[in-house]
């Protein structure tokens, strides 16, 4: 009689747990039928990111920071001997600002992205988007004080760090021409 019960039980397992053939069965490649979040952030990075070409938004170092004015479509909010800076908000309210360094040549030496983010869940997310897209176009990942790292060629390094106070959060993201104190 137990013998019985448990074959019936393993049946009855293994008949939920296989998809009846009129179900739809959705493989992993298929897209997803709800909206994911990654979407979003996906999104955001490509923004960020612009066309890939370059270290951000196809800008190099060594650039002149006049065909980078040229070049940027975001809304300038910030022009200093050291720096320009532009910045966009995103539909959600969450704000980037880009600041290109230039050295006294007027040539770009350093990149700084301010990302203020809502949630602790999207800029994690972002935080390893930035991971994942960095690791690929950079190389490998390193750890340096807390922060993500990578090495970039010829001479440069490229880190994100998290923050978060109690007022805000998000990502400060630093493209480096030869010493961290370019920025």
């Amino acid at each position: 009689m137990k013998f019985q019960y448990i074959l019936i039980v393993l049946l009855f397992v293994f008949a939920c747990s296989n998809p009846k053939s009129e179900q739809e069965v959705e493989s992993p490649a298929s897209p997803p039928k709800t909206v994911n979040k990654n979407s979003t952030t996906n999104a955001l990075l490509k923004k960020i990111m612009g066309n890939g070409e370059g270290l951000l938004r196809g800008v190099n170092f060594g650039d002149d920071i006049s065909a980078v004015k040229k070049n940027e479509k975001l809304e300038l909010f910030e022009q200093e001997s050291t720096h320009v800076g532009y910045t966009f908000d995103t539909p959600d309210l969450e704000t980037v600002d880009i600041l290109y360094g230039k050295d006294p040549k007027g040539k770009l030496n350093s990149i700084q992205l301010d990302i203020y983010m809502n949630s602790d869940e999207s800029n994690e997310e972002l935080y390893k988007a930035f991971s994942d897209y960095f690791s690929l176009k950079f190389g490998k990942m390193t750890e340096v004080g807390g922060n993500a790292t990578w090495n970039l060629t010829p001479k440069g390094i490229l880190t994100i760090k998290k923050v978060k106070t109690n007022l805000d959060r998000g990502l400060e993201v630093k493209f480096m021409q030869d010493s961290p104190q370019a920025l």
